[in-house]
């Protein structure tokens, strides 16, 4: 109910009040309470019977101090939602579980998991001019862009008398739950130097809402509902549903403070590293020297190459399989012919006449960790189980196709049992400890199945987690990446379920330095994979260009590396051994970007500069990129902390000018110079 601070009306018949909003919403089919205040089919937070507050107790846990709160509704819905301090993260992880306490089945069309109002409690008005909403936007291959706008252009301003709610979603629909968005908003407070942020755990669907109608701001965040993913779910009485993991965070500061706890979360909540983790090692994977005709012949000069490089995994990606024999177009010589080679998973044995595992013994006896790429969720129309009935998830009575994939049912057991015996025990018996699972194509908003379409796919998605989780206990020390076409599945649940992400599709594009500044604030550097592309007609700038890029997390090689000249081979095996100088950095390190350049991506202008330095501020690196219109410019950064001692690098066309105890000057010989340097703290060298 609106609570007036101050006068009711000030001059001009504006009305100081302040709202409290509910903290849990789930709207319950049926309630004859719709969304008020001009917004029906806009949103569903304002409808249905209010979920009051009725209990809240502190208890102790595994995880840290837990907030337990319980609401209810009068149709007889419960809510218990729990806040678990995370210490590591200095965050909250949130789960919100609804229950049908009533006597009559109860069907809900939304479900947030929590809202935080009262943004911002710095101000006694409504803020006017201070309160900014980050919000990071995707596409193929341009991964996270950051993007801030004061909420006054957003049209997140309160009317004259309180009357009408303001409304800003964002959301994503389907199986690629970074399509659009990445499931992050932060809301900043320029004049107090506080944010908020919330992140939501989703394989799938997902809906964010920042709303306003009175003096404050509110953040919800929970799963995407009947209005836009075609989600509903009926509870009969006694049955329960939980909304998705959120993590949740407050700073003095700004948006990277913020950014940084929501971030630490995910490494919080990951499982143990593989023992050939420890370390971060850099890796090579096939596909931009291949595309897809991966063979023994065409793998064997690679892996000659890589003996004794220091490079640790050694991956063969698509197009190692064959494809039934009653298509014609379907082998890997015609453009896309892996993609419809899926399904079977048998080995193509004309590529490999001694079998998969000989390649993967002849990839260990050079040293390294032999990795195969699956996309186990799909099904080619060259295999035999694409028109198998009953193999893949339908819409509406049809098998949902994009292409040339189909979408493999994981209800059914008998496919369950194909994928254990072709994709797991494959990676057991031939001797794989690194898998790449891609994943190319989106579902949609929803599937056929026993609930609604939404809540279908919702469970088909969790059915895909079970089967990661199943993976990684049948081969235990295996190394798990993540692909969705690069980087569709970065979000913070998957994040945790990885070993390795891959960052993107953008493999030579010139923006990728930008694309990893961004991730850096939304998920461990150390899961970021992260691909230099080497060919022998670059130049040696570009080449370094490349490496630097990769070098901001997880490197990994691909292309033609046995052709490349010795300037360039050169430079790729610098780069191996900086990866393993800088993995203490990348592992635990934060980053904070400084950047004088145009908003476009695909013809960069300007330059950046990123700066990464450890927790116990023992070491720092800095990654500078110069792009189109550069060459000539002269930068000079701050440092966090003295360095004095001379820096690990890797560079083309960057010249250190001055080196002072906390600034450092750089100038820019070329455009498109880079360079990434490493520096140990001056008290550390004295220490030494």
């Amino acid at each position: 109910r609106p609570c007036c601070r101050g006068d009711a009306l000030r001059p001009g018949n504006f009305v100081n009040g302040r709202m409290v909003e509910a903290m849990i919403v789930a709207p319950v089919r049926g309630d004859a309470l719709r969304p008020g205040n001009f917004v029906n089919g806009r949103t569903l937070l304002t409808s249905g019977q209010p979920l009051r507050l009725e209990s809240a107790t502190v208890q102790e846990s595994d995880l840290g101090p837990t907030l337990v709160t319980m609401h209810r509704a009068g149709c007889g819905l419960a809510a218990e939602c729990r806040l678990v301090w995370i210490d590591q993260a200095r965050a909250f992880r949130v789960n919100t579980t609804l229950r049908n306490e009533s006597d009559r089945p109860l069907t809900l069309d939304w479900l947030s998991t929590i809202g935080l109002s009262g943004i911002t409690p710095f101000a006694r008005d409504e803020a006017l001019g201070r309160l900014v909403l980050h919000r990071f936007r995707s596409g193929w291959s341009s991964e996270v862009r950051h993007v801030a706008d004061p909420v006054e252009r957003l049209h997140l301003e309160r009317s004259w008398p309180g009357v009408g709610v303001a409304i800003e979603r964002i959301g994503q629909t389907g199986s690629m739950p970074v399509r659009d968005h990445y499931p992050c908003l932060v809301v900043e407070d320029i004049d107090a130097r506080a944010a908020w942020g919330m992140a939501v755990c989703a394989p799938g669907s997902w809906d964010m809402q920042v709303m306003r109608r009175g003096d404050d701001l509110c953040l919800y965040a929970g799963l995407g509902g009947s209005d836009r993913a075609l989600w509903s779910v009926t509870l009969e009485p006694g049955e329960s549903t939980t909304a998705p993991t959120v993590h949740l965070a407050a700073a003095a500061g700004g948006v990277d403070e913020v950014c940084d706890r929501l971030r630490e979360l995910v490494d919080a909540g990951s499982g143990p590293e593989p023992a050939y983790e420890r370390d971060l090692p850099a890796s090579f994977n096939d596909w931009c020297a291949n595309w897809g005709d991966c063979r023994d012949d065409t793998l064997v000069p690679l892996i000659e190459r890589l003996r004794g490089s220091g490079v640790r995994y050694f991956t063969i990606d698509a197009g190692w399989f064959r494809a039934e024999d009653k298509l014609a177009d379907a082998d890997s010589s015609v453009p896309g012919g892996w993609a419809i080679a899926e399904g079977d998973w048998a080995v193509n044995d004309e590529k490999y006449a001694n079998g998969l595992g000989a390649t993967a013994t002849g990839i260990r006896a050079a040293g390294m960790v032999p990795g195969l790429w699956f996309e186990p969720e799909v099904v080619g129309r060259g295999a035999a189980r694409f028109d198998r009935e009953g193999w893949t998830v339908c819409s509406d009575g049809t098998p949902v196709t994009q292409h040339v994939r189909r979408f493999v049912d994981l209800a059914n057991p008998t496919v369950r049992e194909h994928l254990r015996r072709t994709v797991i025990e494959r990676i057991h018996n031939d001797g794989f400890g690194y898998v790449k699972l891609d994943y190319n194509e989106a579902l949609g908003p929803g599937i056929d199945g026993p609930a609604s379409p939404g809540e279908n796919l919702r469970m088909h998605l969790d059915r895909v987690i079970d089967f990661l989780g199943e993976l990684r206990e049948e081969v235990p020390g295996l190394v798990i990446e993540l692909c969705s076409a690069g980087g569709h599945r970065l979000e913070p649940g998957f994040a945790m379920i990885a070993d390795q992400l891959s960052f993107s599709d953008n493999h030579e594009g010139p923006d990728g330095p930008i694309q990893v500044a961004e991730l850096h604030r939304l998920l461990p550097a150390r899961k970021l994979q992260i691909w230099a592309v080497l060919r022998p007609e670059l130049d040696h700038a570009e080449t370094v260009y490349r490496l630097t890029t990769a070098l901001m997390g997880r490197l990994c090689l691909s292309g033609q590396v046995h052709e490349l000249r010795d300037e360039q081979w050169s430079a790729a095996l610098q780069s191996v051994e900086l990866c393993h100088e800088l993995a203490p950095l990348i592992r635990t390190g934060r980053s904070r970007l400084v950047s004088r350049r145009a908003s476009h991506l695909r013809s960069p202008r300007g330059w950046q500069a990123m700066i990464r330095t450890a927790p116990d501020q023992s070491s720092l690196a800095i990654w500078v990129h110069g792009f189109g219109d550069s060459k000539g410019s002269e930068i000079d950064l701050p440092l966090p902390f003295p360095v004095r001692s001379s820096p690990a690098h890797l560079s083309a066309g960057v010249r250190t000018v001055s080196l002072e105890p906390t600034n450092i000057r750089f100038h820019l010989e070329h455009d498109f110079a880079s360079a990434v340097l490493l520096f140990h703290s001056a008290s550390a060298q004295e220490k030494t």
